[in-house]
Parts: structure tokens; C-alpha cells; sequence
């Protein structure tokens, strides 16, 4: 029998009709695809497979689609009729929901929370400027000063777990996107065949894959399966993978800072240098000892990063699709059938080749394209910018801080600029040494490197003396 062209159902559609024409390929003759809608993150999404003629009317609140809903509700009616897909979502059912929405929370709100603490900040800054007096004291003007960076970092992570609900107060539509456990059926056992079998058609429908990265993802049939359909159909400029190992180093890692630059707030107190002086020649040396056991933290969050890494490399470059592990054992077999049909389909194969060559092509497929994917979405650090971004953002914005009262602390141009110029020499030399752990991490995991990043910590040592010194010449 002939296999019919797949129809796709607008959101304003009502019929589903076998044998229009479309351009997205074609699929057996039962099934007629239908995408569905859903906001990103907590209002919805998605696809599903329906038979010809049925319709699936959402009639439950859209909203919290990763939790644990009762064994007879039906996920299925989380999603909703669309005709194309922004993301399609690949993750691992074992990870925590407060993880998933973490990742989703990354991806989908990263630049509106970055924009809008951006504002926030420049909008505080402004404000401490204006009402700040030069007769302040020196301690007043310091803790004033640090008002936009608290301001920053609160509207980033405000923002960033919340944007979502501002826009579906404000009835904006987020991004389309693919779930599997709303796009195909959970209990209807026909049904999530249908959608199983033509799940290549619904990542031929994504504009971009989004790849929530655990340590089981590369062990897992589907997940496989799923990222090395995507890639030759689409390319690895669309490929984007959120591990999640960094976004626990990140929400470790951003308190760290915060507590670093709280403690260099302290020490420049006059009550607090006191004592500090009577220990150390220069009170600031005290935070070089402080900031020991936060860059151990730091340091071993990030090297356990390096080594999975590595890990995921090693699980890509020996990948097989017998070891690879599968949630039922029971959809084996027809993920197996998917792959081959696949195969043959791109002419991977010949169309009379067996089975058998079909998934070790797969395999080869694997290997050539899944580390080249995953080497351009992490960039050549390892470390997407995005992270850096967040967990410096305090530093950065702690050193603005300093710079905003240097005319009101010294109101002199020749001491303001020797002040400005040790701010800045300090914050250039901590920059680079936290932008250059990354590299170091990942690629050197070894003990060596390990001391190697911590001693390179205290390089920011010469910018305490110069600072200084500058300071000292111009008084």
C-alpha cells in the first residue's frame, strides 16, 4: 500500500485530513500527524498522532507538565494543535522536576532575566549616584554602593524563574515546543505507537533540539536515537545542550561569589581593618585567606564537570546500540525498527540492506556527528559563556560599584584615576584568572592542574600591592 502524505493541523484548524500535500515527508497510511501548542516552561506545548478524523480538546490547567500526575490522568490533553515546533525537548525521565524546570528555565528565560537585571542595575546605580553626598562617610558610601549589585543579582534570578507567568499574565504565547510525555499518548497503546513511529517527523518539525544533559542521557536508547536523527536533517548550529551538572555548579557557585565580594565589603569597614591590620600588613590579604575554602568549592564543582565531561565524550566514541540501556525493554524492538527504517530513508543504506547494517550505520552515525554537535553547543571551553555570565555577574557588577563613588571618595581627579586604574587593574587580572579556569578545568582534570588553578587564584596578589601603591603615591 502506498503511503499517504502526512497533513499538519494549524491552530485554527478543526479537520485532520489524510493525503494533503506537505512537504515534511511521508509516514504510514493510519497516521496523520498533529502538532500541538504549548507556552514554554509552565503553560504548555506540544505535539501528538491522531487518527484521522479524532481530536483531542485540552480540558486540564496547562501548567507543572514534569510532575507526577495520578496513574489514570491523561497527558496527553496537556497539548494543543499547532503547525510547526520552536524546541523539541530531549531529557531523561530519571532527572528531578525541580532540574528540568531549571534547564527550561535557562534556555527559555536566560536573555529577558539578563535585560532586565541589566536595567535594574543601571537604573540603581543612577540612583545611588544622584543621592549620594560627598561629606557621606567613607563606610556609608561603600555599603550605598552595593545596592545595584543586590538589585542585579535578585532581578536576574526574580526573572529567570518567573518570566514565563509575567508573559502568560500578559496572554503572550511562548515558544512551541515537543514533550514526549504530553506529545505522545501514555496509555493509549495504538496511539503512542503512531507517535513513536513518526517521531522523526515531529524533529524534522523543530526549528532546534534542546538537549537536558545528565550523566544517563548518552546510556540511553531513545535519547540516542532521538539527538542523532536531529543532526543530519538540521545541522549542530541547532543543537543546544543544558547540562545539568552546570547548572548545580552554578547555583553553587553564584553564593560564593555573592559571600567574596560581602567579605571584601567588610574589610574595607575602618572597624573591621583594625583588627585585620594587627594580623596582616595590608587587611586586604585577608581575603586572599578567605577566599581559600570558596575556591576549593568552586574548583572541585567545576573539575567534576571537566571529568563528565570527558565521561560523556568516552560514552559518545564507544556508544553501541545493544549496550544502550531502554525505559521498557518492550519498545526495544520498534525503536530498533524506527532506527533502520531511518537509516534506509536518508540512504545511510540501501533500501534491501538488513536490520543489522542499518544500526551499525547508526552507530557510525553517532560517533561522527554527536561529539561534533556537542563540542559547538558547549563551545570550545567546555563551559558555555551563559554560565560564566551568571556566576561572575556579582564580581562584575561589585567592581562597577566601586567605580560609580570613586568621584564622591576622591573627588581629585589624579587620586579618582588612581583609584579607577587599580579597580580596574584588580578586576581585569580576576576575570581572566576565573575566564582561564575554565579552560584549565576542562581540559586538564589531573592533580597537577588541579593545584595549578589554585595558585593561579593568587595571582591576584599583584593587583592588591599595585592598587596600593598607586593609592599610596598619590596620597
Amino acid at each position: 500500500m502506498a503511503a499517504k502524505s502526512v497533513s499538519i493541523a494549524g491552530p485554527g484548524d478543526t479537520q485532520l485530513a489524510a493525503g494533503q500535500q506537505t512537504t515534511l515527508g511521508q509516514v504510514r497510511p493510519e497516521a496523520v500527524i498533529a502538532v500541538r501548542h504549548m507556552d514554554d516552561l509552565g503553560t504548555n506545548i506540544l505535539t501528538q498522532s491522531l487518527l484521522p478524523g479524532q481530536m483531542a480538546e485540552p480540558d486540564h490547567d496547562k501548567r507543572e507538565v514534569f510532575r507526577d500526575y495520578p496513574g489514570d490522568f491523561d497527558t496527553f490533553t496537556l497539548s494543543d494543535v499547532t503547525h510547526k515546533l520552536h524546541v523539541f525537548i530531549s531529557y531523561n525521565w530519571a532527572m528531578p522536576q525541580w532540574l528540568k524546570f531549571l534547564a527550561l528555565a535557562f534556555h527559555f528565560n536566560h536573555k529577558a532575566a539578563s535585560v532586565a537585571a541589566a536595567l535594574a542595575y543601571i537604573l540603581a546605580v543612577l540612583l545611588v549616584m544622584l543621592h549620594a553626598k560627598a561629606h557621606e562617610g567613607v563606610d556609608d558610601l561603600y555599603f550605598r554602593s552595593h545596592v545595584g549589585t543586590g538589585v542585579c543579582v535578585v532581578t536576574y534570578w526574580l526573572f529567570l524563574l518567573c518570566w514565563h507567568d509575567v508573559k502568560a499574565l500578559c496572554f503572550r504565547r511562548g515558544k512551541r515546543v515537543f514533550l514526549d510525555r504530553c506529545c505522545i499518548h501514555q496509555t493509549d497503546e495504538e496511539l503512542k505507537q503512531q507517535g513513536i513511529e513518526n517521531l522523526d517527523i515531529f524533529l524534522q518539525l523543530s526549528d532546534q533540539m534542546l538537549v537536558v544533559y545528565s550523566e544517563l542521557y548518552t546510556k540511553k536508547l531513545w535519547t540516542m536515537y532521538e539527538l542523532a536523527t536531529f543532526l543530519p536533517k538540521r545541522g549542530p548550529s541547532r543543537l543546544v545542550v543544558l547540562p545539568t551538572f552546570l547548572i548545580r555548579c552554578t547555583i553553587l557557585a553564584v553564593p560564593t561569589v555573592a559571600l567574596h565580594c560581602i567579605w571584601v565589603q567588610l574589610l574595607l569597614v575602618e572597624d573591621v581593618q583594625q583588627p585585620i591590620e594587627e594580623l596582616f600588613p595590608d587587611s586586604r590579604l585577608a581575603i586572599l585567606l578567605l577566599d581559600l575554602p570558596l575556591l576549593l568549592v568552586v574548583t572541585w564543582a567545576f573539575r567534576r564537570w571537566a571529568k563528565e565531561e570527558r565521561q560523556m565524550r568516552e560514552n559518545v566514541r564507544t556508544f553501541h546500540y545493544g549496550d544502550s540501556h531502554c525505559l521498557k525493554e518492550t519498545d526495544r524492538s520498534m525503536v530498533y525498527s524506527n532506527i533502520a527504517r531511518y537509516m534506509r530513508d536518508t540512504k545511510a543504506v540501501s533500501a534491501d540492506a538488513p536490520d543489522e547494517d542499518a544500526l551499525m550505520a547508526f552507530n557510525e552515525l553517532v560517533k561522527t556527528e554527536v561529539p561534533i554537535a556537542v563540542t559547538k553547543s558547549l563551545g570550545g571551553w567546555g563551559i558555555p559563556l551563559r554560565y560564566l555570565f551568571v556566576i561572575l555577574m556579582p564580581l562584575m557588577t561589585n567592581i562597577v560599584d566601586y567605580l560609580a563613588v570613586a568621584p564622591l571618595l576622591y573627588p581629585e581627579p589624579l587620586p579618582m584615576a588612581m583609584y579607577a586604574t587599580g579597580l580596574l587593574i584588580f578586576a581585569t587580572s580576576s576575570l581572566v584568572c576565573a575566564t582561564f579556569l575554565a579552560p584549565w578545568l576542562s581540559w586538564g582534570c589531573g592533580p597537577r592542574s588541579f593545584h595549578d588553578v589554585i595558585g593561579a587564584g593568587y595571582f591576584t596578589l599583584g593587583p592588591f600591592w599595585l592598587t596600593k601603591i598607586l593609592l599610596q603615591i598619590q596620597g
